[in-house]
């Protein structure tokens, strides 16, 4: 399965966060799956960090060590053909 991940989704998976659904989190452990990641949601995660002081305490690690299930993003190696984008 391919999917593009919107910025709460991308932050409560790398945040270890309880908001994120058992079903998403073991869809994007899968290794079959291939996700992305809109180059708009970085945007949108750096506007709220630069504009929004309780979201800098989030990120920080005051939510995310709070909420963390002792898991570790699992992130798959790029495929041998994958190109850079």
């Amino acid at each position: 399965m391919k999917a593009l991940l919107d910025a709460h989704t991308l932050l409560w998976f790398l945040a270890g966060s309880k908001k994120l659904s058992e079903v998403a989190l073991k869809c994007i452990q899968d290794r079959q799956n291939t996700f992305y990641v809109s180059p708009a949601v970085l945007w949108e995660i750096s506007t709220r960090i630069r504009f929004v002081p309780e979201a800098r305490k989030k990120l920080a690690g005051g939510e995310a060590q709070r909420n963390h299930r002792n898991h570790r993003p699992k992130v798959p190696p790029r495929p041998s053909g994958a190109r850079e984008t």
